[in-house]
């Protein structure tokens, strides 16, 4: 079985990136998990991005 993981941000330490090379390692003998990361689409936004869009962009 494959399963591609997502990570959606690019900060230096992640929890979500994290927990994928944790899972990749614990099963790599059951399954093939291929991580990648989506810095195009946001899967999260904040409140604050939405309400403030100018300040974000800076």
């Amino acid at each position: 079985m494959k399963i591609v993981g997502i990570v959606g941000n690019n900060a230096k330490f992640s929890y979500n990136r994290y927990l994928l090379q944790f899972m990749q390692q614990h099963y790599s003998n059951q399954t093939e998990i291929i991580i990648k990361k989506s810095l195009i689409y946001q899967c999260f936004v904040n409140q604050a991005q939405t309400m403030y869009p100018k300040v974000f962009r800076i």
